[in-house]
């Protein structure tokens, strides 16, 4: 988007450019459907990896699953406007999102799994 800025001391254009993470918009999803959506998914556009703790900066000494799982979650949030679909407690975050890009709407499904093994 080229945009105009003017002031007290002159003009000048710039280009606004929107990165698709900015425009992402909760998806309001039951937990069945989301399921549903992954498992056709089946590897296609999927992308798994593995962290540790450390490499996330999540302390190992945080002394439950659940508080692992709150930190994960609550970070997730802060970064992305996503919809939790399934929170904390059940060892696997699953959260949901979607960009429109002209008529068509790409969703974006991630899921955290919380392993302390």
């Amino acid at each position: 988007m080229k945009v105009d800025i003017r002031s007290d001391k002159g003009a000048s254009a710039g280009l606004l450019s929107i990165q698709d993470c900015d425009l992402l918009m909760p998806l309001f999803i039951q937990s069945a459907d989301f399921i549903a959506i992954r498992s056709r998914l089946g590897g296609f556009s999927e992308s798994v990896k593995t962290f540790t703790l450390s490499s996330i900066g999540i302390s190992n000494d945080t002394s439950t699953t659940n508080s692992i799982e709150h930190t994960l979650l609550h970070r997730t949030l802060c970064a992305l406007n996503m919809f939790t679909v399934q929170g904390v407690g059940k060892g696997e975050l699953m959260l949901a999102g979607s960009v429109r890009k002209g008529l068509s709407e790409h969703r974006l499904l991630i899921t955290l799994l919380t392993s302390t093994k």
